[in-house]
């Protein structure tokens, strides 16, 4: 990246460069701040906000610190998968311990202190020491999932774990471990069998129940005595721990994704913006402007919202500062000799306005893979260029409109490659809510993809001067279409209304999407936008299914009907009634099992997912995620027909079901069971009512 100025006068154009930009990039893939690590944890993060964890972390170094002086110590264990803020944590513990408490922190292995650790390689685990004392009284493992010696040709994450837990418990010493729960699980089911291992205090008591709770809600235990040895730091342990895949920043209760939205888009950070020259051309200027209105916020977070929900996978905090700094500082790969400012002067200089507006929130979000909007695929890309070199040649070399598409045809593309794949690929989670691809209600399309509809934008309050000239460019464009012959012509306004509806449909569906929800739309019932919202409510609700005020517990009691409703469909049919396969020949049905297997629609118990756990007993379940329940919800609806919903979507759910009823106790039942048997070449039904089993069979003629 090039040197940063932080402003020079060009004639009377005053061009500006705002740090923020540049400290924003070393959030996104490979940037130094992206990976929280022991040498970026003397200062704090560039985005910070209060989150839960935080009041957990701030009550955690006091007694740890405060514990030397008192007979307990603390375990605690911040459990989740890469990048959901683990040791982002550890580093806000650290700070805290050296800061206030003056703690000495040094690695185990080389005894560096913090301060002269190298970038690499991370060490395996901190020792903590207070001022004046040489006994370490806390040890901090940042990531359990590596190993502490990587060239040992034994190397295991789990032996490792298990060593530090013996090792911490047997000096009494207060342990903070980040891991995951592969590495918990694996430790324990290696060592269950093993007396040397199983027979422990501190396995029995701690690695157990830690690996068998639910990671619906958060652990915590009472002190446990250690070896009352004299010479261990501690007499007693209290243990805690924090299950992180299932809190996401975007459902509520939380608003993490929101502060940071707002950290980042304050008026003290984007001051050097106010007077500079290009702010009414910076797509990045107009980023923040639309995040930093209410409305356009909101309609971000729930377009995040919808995506993480579609997913069926919590954005963790990773995921959602890179993404934050793409919208905010575009993509660091268009920046090797130079920075954000300077690559926006650039091209506000030679009217390069598509390169520009190809890094506005809504493609960047939706079409960041789109060149400059044009299209994706190469064949159609090419007729698209082809006709505007045509469409370029009628017109004025001197005209604004000739040199946009003149770095439209000639100039390179800003980078197509901006990193969190995940969220932003070609087939990444927004694409599936791409408005080119549906699913958007119909009107929406005659609004932004109709003739003119270019036209509309300057009424949009987020609207920026940059796509007023964009509009301008398309506008001339399509006049100059009527002058070329009609066969070029036709192919030619084809071409624009591709490359200008990239642009429009995304602008409407940003600016739009909170109109797409079930309090909105008078058409709620075929707009998939709003049931992925009432997926969302149903994960919120059952996640807080014990502390539920009236209006939610009658809500959540509405979707829970609606979602029993749906799953009923995945029932076979037989003879016109709905059945249960217990074989390929067998099924049941009647009243009973309607009584008796009722779905239970409940919280699910799966780390770091954001589905429902659906229970046909105590035992056999399955889980119903966002896509599925968009599919029954458009077969309940008469939209879609079964054989349209993927095989390998239903089977889970209709073979938990028929475990469910092979286990039953169907066969005691007294009424409303009957058991269809289909033999070669006939079916023969066997109906229990009132304690008798009456025997009637079809021909397949009959049936």
């Amino acid at each position: 990246m090039g040197p940063v100025t932080k402003h020079l006068t060009i004639g009377e154009r005053m061009i500006k460069v705002n740090p923020f930009l540049i400290e924003l990039l070393t959030l996104q893939q490979d940037g130094e701040q992206a990976i929280s690590a022991p040498t970026n944890w003397s200062r704090p993060p560039i985005l910070e906000v209060e989150t839960p964890l935080d009041k957990t972390i701030d009550k955690l170094v006091e007694e740890c610190f405060g514990s030397t002086h008192s007979a307990t110590g603390r375990w605690h264990f911040l459990v989740g998968s890469p990048g959901n803020g683990k040791s982002a944590a550890v580093g806000r513990l650290v700070r805290q311990l050296v800061s206030t408490h003056h703690c000495r922190i040094i690695d185990e292995d080389t005894r560096t202190p913090l301060s002269e650790l190298p970038a690499t390689p991370i060490p395996y685990a901190l020792e903590v020491y207070e001022p004046s004392k040489k006994y370490k009284f806390l040890q901090i493992v940042q990531d359990a999932s590596v190993v502490r010696k990587p060239f040992s040709e034994n190397s295991d994450p789990s032996k490792d774990l298990l060593d530090t837990l013996k090792h911490a418990w047997s000096k009494g010493i207060s342990l903070v471990v980040c891991t995951n729960r592969g590495v918990l699980e694996k430790a324990y089911r290696d060592t269950s069998r093993d007396p040397d291992y199983s027979k422990e205090v501190w396995h029995k008591e701690i690695l157990k129940p830690l690996v068998e709770h639910s990671t619906s809600r958060n652990f915590e235990r009472k002190p446990i005595q250690t070896s009352g040895e004299k010479k261990v730091v501690f007499q007693a342990i209290a243990v805690s721990a924090d299950f992180l895949d299932t809190q996401s920043l975007l459902l509520k209760p939380s608003n993490v994704f929101e502060h940071l939205i707002e950290q980042a888009t304050t008026d003290n950070r984007w001051e050097e913006c106010s007077e500079c020259s290009s702010r009414y051309l910076c797509p990045f200027k107009g980023n923040r402007d639309w995040l930093f209105d209410p409305t356009g916020k909101q309609a971000v977070v729930l377009s995040f919202r919808r995506a993480e929900t579609l997913s069926s996978q919590v954005i963790v905090l990773r995921e959602a500062l890179a993404a934050l700094s793409f919208l905010l500082a575009g993509c660091v790969r268009d920046y090797t000799n130079t920075n954000p400012c300077n690559w926006v002067h650039e091209r506000v200089t030679s009217e390069d306005y598509f390169a520009l507006a190809s890094r506005r929130i809504y493609m960047s979000l939706y079409a960041s893979n789109s060149p400059r909007g044009l299209d994706c695929n190469e064949e159609v890309q090419q007729r698209q260029k082809h006709s505007l070199e045509n469409l370029r040649r009628s017109l004025s070399q001197q005209s604004m409109v000739y040199k946009a598409l003149t770095a439209t045809l000639e100039q390179p593309h800003p980078s197509t490659d901006v990193g969190i794949k995940r969220l932003l690929d070609n087939d990444g989670v927004f694409s599936k809510l791409n408005a080119t691809r549906g699913p958007l209600p119909p009107d929406f399309f005659g609004r932004w993809d109709g003739n003119h509809a270019y036209n509309k934008l300057p009424h949009s309050p987020f609207v920026t001067e940059l796509e007023i000239r964009c509009a301008k460019v398309w506008e001339v464009v399509e006049d100059a279409c009527e002058g070329m012959p009609t066969h070029n012509a036709v192919e030619a306004y084809w071409c624009l209304r591709r490359w200008s509806s990239q642009f429009t449909l995304h602008f409407g569906a940003l600016a739009e999407t909170r109109h797409f929800d079930q309090k909105r739309i008078e058409d709620f019932e075929y707009n998939s936008l709003a049931h992925i919202d009432e997926f969302s409510q149903l994960v919120e609700l059952l996640a807080k299914a014990d502390t539920l005020e009236d209006n939610e517990a009658r809500l959540l009691h509405n979707l829970r009907q609606i979602t029993e409703k749906l799953l009923n469909q995945t029932d076979e049919q037989i003879d016109t009634r709905a059945a249960i396969n217990l074989t390929r020949n067998v099924s049941v049905n009647g009243q009973w099992f309607q009584d008796n297997l009722r779905p239970q629609i409940k919280a699910s118990p799966a780390s770091g997912s954001l589905t429902v756990a659906i229970y046909f007993d105590k035992t056999e379940y399955t889980t119903l995620a966002a896509p599925m329940y968009l599919w029954l919800k458009q077969r309940l609806l008469g939209t879609m027909v079964k054989e349209c919903i993927p095989t390998t979507t239903l089977r889970e759910a209709i073979d938990a079901k028929s475990r469910a009823a092979a286990k039953s106790s169907y066969a005691y039942a007294q009424n409303d069971v009957v058991m269809s048997i289909i033999g070669e070449q006939e079916t023969f039904f066997l109906t229990r009512a009132d304690g008798r089993v009456i025997l009637d069979k079809k021909s397949r003629e009959e049936q």
